[in-house]
């Protein structure tokens, strides 16, 4: 560069030379500039799609609706390759402005497009890196890479995509301190391409991959058909958005108190001051238990029963309101370690459970079957009073039917296994999850015993330790010998009478007069 030119000669020839060296050198101090202004992403390595810009959906609303996804798709594996090498994930804003200058040549004007949302030193996850995501969002990271596999067969797409979806829509980032939802909504769409960015760098090589689980998320709403959902007479009120996000503090994540297949479950507190539970369900694969809950729940009212006070339906999500039962499930007080349930509580609990079960069975207008007892469905009010919750798999069987064909449904050990072979879906299932329920109550125990060679069913379990006739081997150690011995081995006869071959099983009425009658023999002892 430090080329000395000397263009007085007089010849011709000469001072073409110069000329030429003059321009040579302004090119060369012209690329040399150093400029704040360079674009540090490679878009090269990003041409993921042949499909037309059209064609690769807006992320849930996060893109205009102006054909900006094979721009965006194209950016997100750039900046997946630049973490890649560096480690960081957002740019900065004049490093932005320049890399839409450069993705313009290549797509089209992108500005406007929602990339200029994906930028650092707005706080929160705009200032990650790769090492911050992987410490504070491993989880999800992990749940996204675990959920987004997606099979070569057209037949599997659907669902694997969904499972995607779910793991995608989960990732919210640190909590808030804003009151306003569409912050929260916005802050929340940051961490995620976070951690996308995240995993795209951690698979950079495999460009197929990135293509599918794009394809998938950036068409995430014609995987949630609550749209097409047609509620007939629903029996409780439709509650508006508002109403949901402020009794339950924008579903604050502490007020997050239970997670199921279905989805979250909050507490909070309507404008009424009645305190509610609240769940919301995003799954799509979930859309025929929403329904289910309505249908069954809405019409019916029983102290034994939880309340539905209500729904609130959108295109992408569904949410059911549910009256507050303050002490949980049955689930965390038989097995919590500092949980303890006296005798008289849990035969309480079996007596109200059984007559929940009992109105269900011999209902009015048809026999409901619940077709998932099990103590996480069984929840406890203010006094410990016992209510059925949960009837995404209820199966209602017209007058005059004795059983009904569907699908096997259930959780694992609760299942009648005469029901698992024939399909046959009637009250006596429900008899049969009962009589599990009232072996968990005796004993405190879970339904598989793992800590064997041979995991054993909770029924045979039972039969073996009481072989010799004593059942001290199967009492909870956390009744600590205070039960009437007489009432525990009446409803340890009835449990496993409930577990018996179909024809041997007792009615929930002969059920609920067993348990009456041992919670007698108690109060008399």
């Amino acid at each position: 560069m430090g080329k000395l030119i000397l263009c007085s000669d007089n010849s011709l020839w000469l001072k073409f030379l110069c000329i030429f060296s003059v321009i040579i050198v302004v090119q060369e101090l012209v690329l040399c500039q150093p400029s704040a202004e360079d674009c540090s992403l490679d878009f090269q390595y990003a041409s993921l799609s042949s499909n037309s810009n059209c064609e690769e959906g807006d992320w849930g609303g996060f893109l205009p609706k102006n054909c900006c996804g094979s721009a965006f798709h194209r950016y997100l594996y750039a900046l997946g390759h630049r973490a890649n090498q560096t480690g960081k994930i957002y740019l900065n804003s004049s490093e932005q402005s320049s890399c839409l200058d450069s993705l313009k040549t290549l797509e089209g004007d992108v500005f406007g497009c929602g990339i200029e949302k994906l930028t650092s030193g707005a706080g929160g996850c705009s200032d990650y890196t790769v090492a911050d995501v992987t410490n504070k969002l491993g989880d999800e990271l992990r749940s996204l890479n675990e959920n987004c596999k997606f099979m070569s067969s057209d037949g599997e797409w659907n669902t694997t995509c969904g499972s995607c979806v779910r793991s995608w829509q989960g990732i919210r980032g640190p909590r808030s301190e804003s009151s306003d939802h569409e912050s929260i909504e916005n802050a929340a769409d940051i961490c995620r391409f976070a951690v996308m960015v995240t995993l795209t760098s951690s698979r950079i090589n495999d460009g197929i991959f990135a293509q599918n689980v794009y394809k998938c998320l950036a068409q995430e709403n014609s995987y949630n058909v609550f749209k097409d959902v047609k509620l007939k007479d629903p029996g409780c009120p439709k509650f508006p958005i508002k109403g949901v996000y402020s009794a339950t503090n924008n579903l604050d994540e502490l007020n997050l108190i239970g997670e199921g297949t279905a989805g979250k479950v909050y507490k909070g507190t309507l404008s009424n001051n009645q305190p509610v539970a609240i769940k919301h369900i995003i799954n799509d694969g979930n859309v025929e238990t929403f329904v289910r809950e309505v249908a069954s729940l809405s019409h019916i009212r029983h102290p034994n029963l939880v309340a539905l006070l209500g729904y609130c339906l959108r295109e992408d999500e569904g949410f059911l309101i549910y009256e507050l039962c303050p002490n949980g499930s049955l689930s965390k007080w038989l097995f919590g370690k500092d949980k303890v349930l006296s005798w008289i509580q849990r035969l309480q609990i079996a007596i109200d459970s059984a007559r929940g079960l009992l109105f269900l069975h011999t209902y009015s207008e048809g026999c409901i079957v619940h077709r998932d007892i099990k103590p996480t469905n069984i929840l406890l009010g203010p006094n410990f009073e016992a209510k059925l919750s949960d009837f995404g798999l209820s199966k209602v069987m017209d007058l005059g039917e004795t059983y009904v064909i569907s699908e096997v449904r259930g959780t694992f050990g609760y299942v009648d296994p005469e029901y698992q072979s024939n399909r046959q879906v009637n009250s006596s299932g429900d008899v049969y999850s009962f009589g599990i329920v009232l072996l968990q109550i005796l004993s405190g125990k879970k339904v598989i015993n793992m800590n064997v060679k041979k995991p054993m069913p909770l029924n045979k379990m039972a039969k073996f330790l009481t072989r010799d006739g004593s059942t001290k081997g199967l009492v909870d150690p956390k009744l600590e010998g205070e039960f009437s011995v007489e009432a525990f081995d009446l409803t340890l006869g009835l449990a496993l009478s409930c577990t018996a071959v179909k024809q041997q099983r007792p009615s929930m009425e002969e059920v609920v007069a067993t348990l009456e009658k041992a919670l007698d023999k108690t109060t008399n002892a």
